[in-house]
Protein backbone atom coordinates (compact mmCIF):
# COMPACT_ATOMS: atom_id res chain seq x y z
CA UNK A 1 0.00 0.00 0.00
CA UNK A 2 3.19 2.53 0.34
CA UNK A 3 3.30 5.15 -0.66
CA UNK A 4 -0.40 5.69 -1.06
CA UNK A 5 -1.36 4.85 2.35
CA UNK A 6 1.09 4.61 5.59
CA UNK A 7 3.10 8.35 5.00
CA UNK A 8 2.81 12.03 4.87
CA UNK A 9 3.89 12.83 1.74
CA UNK A 10 2.42 14.78 -1.31
CA UNK A 11 0.40 11.92 -3.53
CA UNK A 12 -0.42 10.06 -0.94
CA UNK A 13 -3.70 9.65 0.83
CA UNK A 14 -4.16 12.41 3.79
CA UNK A 15 -5.71 9.44 6.21
CA UNK A 16 -4.46 10.23 9.64
CA UNK A 17 -6.27 9.83 13.13
CA UNK A 18 -5.21 12.73 16.17
CA UNK A 19 -5.02 10.98 19.37
CA UNK A 20 -4.86 13.34 22.63
CA UNK A 21 -2.44 10.43 24.61
CA UNK A 22 -3.31 12.40 28.13
CA UNK A 23 -7.18 12.24 27.60
CA UNK A 24 -8.65 9.32 30.10
CA UNK A 25 -12.01 7.57 28.74
CA UNK A 26 -13.91 4.59 29.37
CA UNK A 27 -14.80 2.71 25.95
CA UNK A 28 -18.41 2.17 25.21
CA UNK A 29 -19.13 -0.55 22.46
CA UNK A 30 -22.48 0.94 22.12
CA UNK A 31 -20.53 4.36 20.83
CA UNK A 32 -18.20 2.54 18.69
CA UNK A 33 -17.96 3.93 15.29
CA UNK A 34 -17.91 0.30 13.46
CA UNK A 35 -20.37 -1.69 11.93
CA UNK A 36 -19.61 -4.23 14.44
CA UNK A 37 -20.33 -3.44 18.44
CA UNK A 38 -18.24 -6.39 19.45
CA UNK A 39 -14.97 -5.67 21.10
CA UNK A 40 -13.35 -7.16 24.16
CA UNK A 41 -12.49 -3.80 25.66
CA UNK A 42 -15.98 -2.87 26.85
CA UNK A 43 -16.22 -0.33 29.84
CA UNK A 44 -11.75 -1.30 30.06
CA UNK A 45 -10.79 2.50 30.99
CA UNK A 46 -7.44 3.70 28.96
CA UNK A 47 -5.30 6.81 28.08
CA UNK A 48 -5.49 7.76 24.72
CA UNK A 49 -8.55 9.15 23.16
CA UNK A 50 -9.00 9.55 19.69
CA UNK A 51 -10.19 13.01 19.03
CA UNK A 52 -10.56 13.45 15.08
CA UNK A 53 -10.14 11.70 11.99
CA UNK A 54 -8.90 12.84 8.35
CA UNK A 55 -9.49 10.60 5.23
CA UNK A 56 -8.65 11.70 2.26
CA UNK A 57 -8.14 15.44 3.61
CA UNK A 58 -11.85 15.44 4.90
CA UNK A 59 -12.25 15.63 8.68
CA UNK A 60 -14.71 13.04 9.19
CA UNK A 61 -14.87 12.71 13.35
CA UNK A 62 -13.67 15.48 15.85
CA UNK A 63 -14.43 14.75 19.45
CA UNK A 64 -16.16 11.16 19.04
CA UNK A 65 -18.96 12.39 16.49
CA UNK A 66 -19.02 12.05 12.84
CA UNK A 67 -18.92 15.36 11.30
CA UNK A 68 -18.84 14.45 7.50
CA UNK A 69 -19.99 11.23 5.41
CA UNK A 70 -17.77 8.85 5.16
CA UNK A 71 -14.80 9.32 2.45
CA UNK A 72 -12.96 5.71 2.95
CA UNK A 73 -12.75 3.77 -0.23
CA UNK A 74 -10.80 0.07 -0.92
CA UNK A 75 -7.17 -0.06 -1.00
CA UNK A 76 -6.12 -2.80 -3.69
CA UNK A 77 -3.49 -4.68 -2.53
CA UNK A 78 -1.19 -7.05 -4.90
Amino acid sequence: MYPQKGTVQTGSDADITIVDMDQKWKIDKQKLHSKSKVTAYDEKEITGKPVATIVNGVTVMENGEIVEELQGKPVLVK
